[in-house]
């Protein structure tokens, strides 16, 4: 594969998991609400790698799609380790444990430690770092503690751990191979 063929088609995959952010919601403003204020069943289809998680993600959950998520993309793992995570209000909710990519879909996520006492009793949940915005040296969401804890809990052997953890978010892709699981 030549040089200019594979920066072809990475600049085309990034291309796609910036837009699908936005594709999201504005398919979730474009379809009817039943009565509970969840999302009615949709005749379109979400890709099945975002529709796979995004089942789990409770409804209002989405950020708006930004036009400009470069500086999210531009930070290593080991950069987006420890740091804060506040809701839409402000209000600290968690903090970022770890950044994985899934088996499953390739995605990466970021590992989101919420609830607890000093961390002690805390759930942890994974969170599509596309439904992350960077406000100054902190993470902002928009979802709630109470709704970030209804998520599922996190499942180490359903991810990979992204390494070298000095590779910025933007240069890991879904193609790349998983590192088997390793047995115990």
């Amino acid at each position: 594969m030549t040089t200019q063929y594979r920066n072809s088609l990475l600049a085309g995959v990034i291309a796609a998991l910036i837009a699908a952010p936005g594709w999201v919601s504005a398919q979730q403003a474009q379809s009817p609400q039943t009565e509970g204020g969840h999302p009615a069943q949709s005749t379109g289809e979400a890709p099945a790698s975002t529709e796979n998680h995004m089942k789990s993600v409770p409804q209002g959950a989405l950020l708006p799609s930004h036009p400009d998520n470069s500086i999210l993309s531009a930070l290593t793992p080991r950069q987006l380790k420890r740091m804060e995570i506040d809701d839409a209000s402000g209000k600290k909710i968690g903090k970022v444990e770890d950044v994985v990519r899934s088996r499953d879909d390739g995605f990466i996520y970021a590992v989101v430690s919420s609830g607890g006492l000093l961390g002690i009793g805390a759930k942890e949940v994974t969170v599509p770092v596309e439904m992350l915005e960077v406000q100054g040296n902190r993470l902002r969401i928009g979802a709630t503690k109470d709704e970030l804890q209804r998520w599922p809990e996190y499942q180490e052997d359903r991810y990979a751990e992204l390494g070298p953890t000095s590779k910025p978010i933007s240069e890991f892709s879904a193609f790349e191979a998983i590192p088997p699981k390793e047995s115990e």
